[in-house]
This record gives structure tokens, sequence and C-alpha cells, in this order.
């Protein structure tokens, strides 16, 4: 990492840079950071978010990317755990530059970049209209959505309760988003 710390980057130096490595790297408030593994509980989570909204979004002009897409926003470079766009086909193949819905599972060693300079990135996205974050010590999802020059804030925590993204039509029940992460969630 010391190679990293004799040199201020730009994004273009890093996009160069992460072109050559054969692992994925996100840069974010000036830092190189590694992508490492995710819990059993992250995966599973990822996961049945990918599966539902997959699911719904068939026959529409709308795709979800789990973990894969690179995000440019602002000064960063990221690949968001669950990214939908509704663009269509994209030309430059792996980037998808338009974003309804971004969705994070939070960990102890990501939440502080999710909470603050991704989610302050993310904001000057103009397609973003949905940035949810979830727990994945208990069920707990926290959604912000844009509604014109603002952005709304709720919380759900209940398993009966769903995850309502307007913008592209899909209403995910957090059972199934838990599945086989509690219990309590398991999926009838």
């Amino acid at each position: 990492m010391a190679q990293f710390a004799e040199k201020l980057w730009t994004v273009d130096d890093f996009l160069t840079w992460e072109a050559s490595q054969t692992v994925k790297h996100e840069f974010v408030a000036g830092e190189i950071h590694a992508m490492v593994g995710g819990t059993i509980r992250h995966l599973r989570i990822v996961g049945n978010l990918h599966s539902g909204l997959h699911q719904a979004l068939r026959g529409t002009p709308c795709e979800v990317f789990a973990e894969g897409a690179q995000l440019r926003a602002a000064d960063i470079v990221s690949y968001p755990d669950i990214m939908v766009t509704c663009e269509g086909p994209n030309p430059l193949g792996y980037d998808a530059q338009e974003p309804k819905v971004l969705i994070e599972v939070l960990s102890p060693s990501t939440e502080g970049m999710d909470r603050g300079p991704k989610w302050l990135a993310y904001q000057t996205i103009s397609s973003l209209v949905h940035f949810v974050l979830v727990a994945q010590d208990r069920p707990y999802i926290e959604m912000y959505t844009r509604r014109g020059s603002r952005w709304v804030y709720i919380t759900l925590d209940a398993l009966d309760a769903n995850l309502a993204l307007a913008a592209i039509g899909v209403s995910l029940p957090l059972r199934e988003i838990y599945d086989r992460c509690f219990p309590e969630a398991a999926a009838g």
C-alpha cells in the first residue's frame, strides 16, 4: 500500500491502474480500497435482492447488476452491491452510468464509506431515484428517495414490510430480502 501514499491519484490515474489489476478496487475519497469478499449473510442478501429484482424486471427495459458493474460518480469509482439501470443496452459494455436504484449492504468495514463519501457522490447522479442501505446484522433497511431537489428518508424494520422502489415499479418483501439470514425470515 505504500505505493498509493506516494502519489495523489485522479480518477483517470485510478482507472488506468485498475485496468491492469486482477482484483477489483474502489476509488473513494482519494483512496484505493481492494474489494474483498463479504460474509455469507452479505452474499445471501445480495443474491436475494438480485434474484427478486431480476424476476420483477423481466420484460422491462431495466436491468439489475450485482457487485460487478462499475459506477463512476463525482470523484469516485465504485462497484455498488446492487445497481438497477433502465437505459437499455450499454454501448460501453461493463459500465452502467444511469442508475435509478443503488443498494449497498452494510458491513463494519464499508459502512463509513457507504454512508459518507459514496452517498455524497451518488447524490450527484441525476438519474438516481432510490439509494438503499441494507443492514446485515438484523432486518433493517434505510432508503433515500429523490423528490425534486430533496431526499426523503424512510426506514423499514419489520419482516412483513415491503421495500417499495416506485421508480422501477417493484416492491420486495423484507422477508424475501432476508431469506435464510434469520430463522424468522424464512420465506414460506
